[in-house]
């Protein structure tokens, strides 16, 4: 009998970025999907409470948390929690 190989459920196939907030920066990011539109964006910072807590996004893009303790993001960065203004 056939069996399909198992996907992980908690990630789809075609999810890019971090596991847990799905974080990307422009080199993977396509517009319009950006962090310059969204209401989570506060004066080059993420606020989102989800993308807050994913420790990932300092791994793997080289980022290093504010002063604050919020992610620094460009206009160009997004994850999966956007929400528009």
């Amino acid at each position: 009998m056939f069996h399909a190989p198992k996907r992980n459920r908690k990630r789809g196939p075609y999810k890019d970025g971090t596991e847990k907030s799905g974080f990307v920066t422009a080199t993977i990011n396509k517009p319009p999907r950006e962090c310059g539109n969204c209401r989570w964006e506060h004066h080059d910072v993420c606020l989102n409470p989800l993308t807050d807590k994913d420790e990932q996004v300092g791994k793997m893009f080289g980022l290093k948390r504010t002063a604050d303790g919020h992610w620094p993001v460009k206009d160009s960065d997004c994850c999966d929690n956007f929400q528009n203004r």
